[in-house]
């Protein structure tokens, strides 16, 4: 059990320690279903979105912003 412990925690700029992406990667998948669907419709087969990427980019998160840390952010953390 001695490798259970995380080594390098995970440590997000620009949200609380809690908070996820769930929410933008809930819209993004969303948005990629409803211009597939709306293209298939369509019959518009060429231009059909294959990835998540061509409907909406990761740095459009919300997550993605200032650099702000948490409070008990240590000095080695800030490091990494």
């Amino acid at each position: 059990m001695s490798r259970s412990i995380k080594r390098r925690p995970y440590f997000a700029v620009a949200k609380r320690r809690r908070d996820s992406d769930k929410w933008d990667k809930r819209m993004t998948h969303k948005l990629f279903r409803h211009r597939a669907n709306t293209l298939l419709a369509k019959h518009e087969f060429e231009v059909l979105p294959l990835r998540f990427d061509e409907v909406r980019s990761e740095w459009q998160f919300s997550s993605d912003g200032p650099k702000t840390y948490h409070d008990d952010a240590t000095e080695k953390m800030l490091r990494k």
